[in-house]
């Protein structure tokens, strides 16, 4: 279905104005046909299936399909302002789309001067869980010694 929606990209200029999890309100899926096609009748809802952080690539590459109209290709959505990047974490990130460890870092920073070590490791805990760092390991290395 993706690889069709590049397709569909490609020949229908207003295919290219919709969000990926937009296009199953205007077009239908021809599974027979394994295509894309006008829907007849009044828009409706469509369904997309959904990512978790924990997918790695999968899930950003289902971050970039929400939020970016028009790709052409793979490649489209791994270039931002020109460049090509290697993942889509990095196209994620570099759209601004998810945080990068920096922030990350600066809010261990902060709260370690304020917070005991118990707040603080429970701190760490959350932001494995739900920030999805790019580098855990030196994220803990640099803030390790703040009596975790």
């Amino acid at each position: 279905m993706l690889t069709a929606f590049f397709e569909l990209n490609k020949v229908n200029r207003a295919a290219r104005e919709h969000l990926y999890k937009d296009i199953p309100k205007h077009i239908t899926w021809n599974a027979g046909k394994s295509l894309w096609q006008p829907r007849s009748g009044p828009p409706t809802m469509g369904q997309v299936v959904s990512a978790n952080p924990t997918e790695g690539d999968h899930y950003y590459l289902h971050l970039l399909l929400m939020h970016f109209k028009g790709p052409k290709s793979f490649d489209d959505l791994y270039t931002v302002n020109g460049e090509k990047h290697t993942t889509f974490r990095k196209a994620a990130l570099e759209r601004g789309l998810i945080e990068n460890d920096d922030s990350l870092s600066q809010c261990l920073i902060e709260a370690s001067m304020f917070h005991f070590p118990h707040s603080l490791r429970r701190l760490f805990a959350t932001i494995l869980i739900f920030c999805n760092p790019g580098d855990v390991r030196r994220l803990w290395d640099e803030h390790h010694y703040f009596s975790f």
